[in-house]
């Protein structure tokens, strides 16, 4: 167990890793006091920063999934709820594909969306499985969301995640259009996705 001050250098440490997601010599300094203090995702940290020339990429990426596997639903705190799929990367939360499991306007949303784990997620991929019951408006709220600005790539896939393009904050640098659209929404991609791209 940490003690008092390593838990607060811990905390300040997590705190610039979610200011500044691409300074991996943060992520480093954190991985190292995770691991002092018996953390698992120290380790996860670590391996994952660690360069693909590594002589024993097999066994590190072997580990990496066992620690994926016994800590991932910890590790995304409220986001296993609504997470269909999820990938790490550098010991964080990069890419999240939604599960919309409840409807649009269901308060199960709120406490995902404002969720701190979302501040790594740089990619918000369409959820294809569940093409017939897509929910565009909440695709469209977590694009939105003030805790995704790391994001960078998503997929537009119907009008109301064409029209959540707009006041996007993050900025985007992959748009990915699903919709073979007819007048208005061929109107709103030509105004949205376009100058996105």
């Amino acid at each position: 167990m940490a003690n008092a001050p390593l838990t607060g250098d811990i905390a300040k440490l997590w705190d610039e890793v979610l200011a500044s997601p691409s300074d991996d010599g943060v992520r480093a300094v954190l991985a190292d006091l995770l691991q002092a203090a018996g953390d698992p995702r120290g380790e996860l940290i670590s391996l994952q920063l660690l360069s693909i020339e590594d002589a024993a990429a097999l066994d590190r990426q072997d580990q990496i999934q066992q620690l994926l596997r016994s800590h991932g639903g910890e590790w995304l705190g409220p986001l296993r709820d609504v997470a269909q799929a999820a990938r790490f990367d550098r010991g964080f939360l990069s890419a999240l594909e939604l599960d919309v499991k409840w409807p649009a306007a269901s308060p199960k949303w709120e406490r995902p969306l404002a969720n701190r784990t979302l501040l790594t997620v740089t990619e918000l991929p369409h959820p294809w499985s569940q093409l017939a019951n897509t929910r565009g408006s909440i695709y469209a709220r977590f694009m939105t969301s003030p805790v995704m600005s790391a994001l960078r790539r998503v997929e537009v896939f119907d009008l109301e995640s064409v029209i959540g393009l707009e006041p996007c904050p993050a900025p985007l640098t992959h748009v990915a259009c699903t919709l073979r659209p007819p007048d208005l929404e061929g109107a709103l991609i030509g105004a949205r996705i376009l100058p996105e791209c």
